[in-house]
């Protein structure tokens, strides 16, 4: 049995600990207040660094399903993530109606449920289930577009191609555009690629290299993200989002360093946890959500200067991690004990 590459796990741990992160940075109000002082100035740095949670699920992607074929089994898989989604779909009509009291009608159910692509009425964090099933559908047509570019500089250019198109373009400023941007939506098939570049010809930065250069550049987005919002709302546009230059290069950096580092020494514990929370992250992005919404109602509340409620994050961070963690692994366990065997012996039957 081939031994597990704890370092993967790593990373997926790493990533999920980044998107309950990057929320608490949202939901303390950051981006609803005028950037000044020195805790909104850190809280931007961690903004730009946490903004790896989402290229990291995607690197990670390409990098592990860069052999996947058509087949039964493959599509099984799909079967445990849309279980989990409506799940958490339900939980969050429960927990609205009995303790937010948002639920008002049959409309209202309908538009909670089908919101995964419309943030107008609930952004529950779904949106990644949007874009992950049509990433799911398409995977294995991205790898025969992939391993059938027969030389190391054809799938350089495929690379640098799709970064022209969806990253580099973010660069336009507003209205005018200077470099043809239509494709920018589809940065998760970038991400995806150069995930299984890094599969088939490893990332060779040396591993001190790739922590100095990840941090100086998140410093230095930072520095300039600031320039452009100090005294204001902090920035959001698309050169500093997900597909962003700089978001790209902190991400494929973290992503190498993450790979390259040497657990050896990790007690079998800790590996074991990572692990864990590796296998049940999908379901902790979901999860999370719903936790947030009770924890940070209360936070806020009691809370009222943004500054102040920064420090807490010390606190509310691990919280929402763990309780993510714990409705994730119950869900699952419902899936694997009760319908992932079924679905199983159905296909293997057909």
């Amino acid at each position: 049995m081939k031994k597990r590459n704890v370092n993967l796990d790593l990373i997926r741990f790493v990533a999920i600990l980044s998107v309950i992160s990057v929320h608490f940075i949202r939901n303390i109000g950051f981006y609803g207040v005028n950037i000044t002082g020195f805790k909104l100035s850190i809280t931007a740095f961690f903004r730009t660094l946490f903004m790896i949670c989402v290229p990291l699920f995607l690197l990670l992607t390409g990098y592990l399903m860069n052999k996947k074929e058509l087949s039964k089994k493959y599509y099984l898989s799909i079967f445990r993530i849309i279980f989990v989604f409506i799940v958490a779909k339900a939980i969050y009509l429960l927990v609205d109606h009995f303790y937010f009291h948002n639920i008002d009608g049959f409309v209202t159910v309908l538009r909670h449920i089908f919101s995964y692509s419309n943030v107008t009425y609930y952004d529950d964090y779904s949106w990644y289930v949007n874009m992950y099933f049509g990433l799911f559908l398409l995977i294995p047509f991205l790898n025969l577009i992939y391993n059938n570019l027969k030389t190391k500089k054809q799938k350089q250019i495929l690379i640098l191609t799709l970064l022209f198109l969806t990253s580099v373009s973010a660069l336009n400023i507003k209205n005018i555009t200077f470099i043809p941007d239509w494709w920018g939506g589809v940065y998760p098939l970038t991400y995806y690629f150069i995930g299984t570049y890094i599969k088939e010809y490893g990332f060779n930065l040396k591993k001190s290299y790739s922590l100095l250069l990840l941090i100086s550049i998140t410093l230095i987005s930072t520095i300039f993200y600031l320039a452009l919002s100090y005294n204001k709302l902090f920035i959001t546009r698309e050169f500093n989002d997900y597909r962003g230059p700089g978001t790209f290069i902190i991400s494929i950096l973290a992503f190498g360093f993450l790979l390259n580092l040497n657990l050896s020494k990790i007690p079998s514990k800790i590996q074991n946890f990572i692990t864990k929370v590796s296998e049940l992250s999908f379901g902790m992005y979901l999860f999370s959500y719903i936790v947030d919404k009770v924890v940070y109602d209360k936070l806020n509340t009691i809370v009222l200067d943004i500054n102040d409620r920064f420090i807490y994050g010390f606190l509310i961070i691990p919280l929402v991690f763990l309780l993510s963690l714990i409705l994730s692994l119950i869900v699952n366990s419902i899936y694997s004990k009760f319908i992932h065997l079924k679905l199983e012996s159905k296909f293997n039957n057909e």
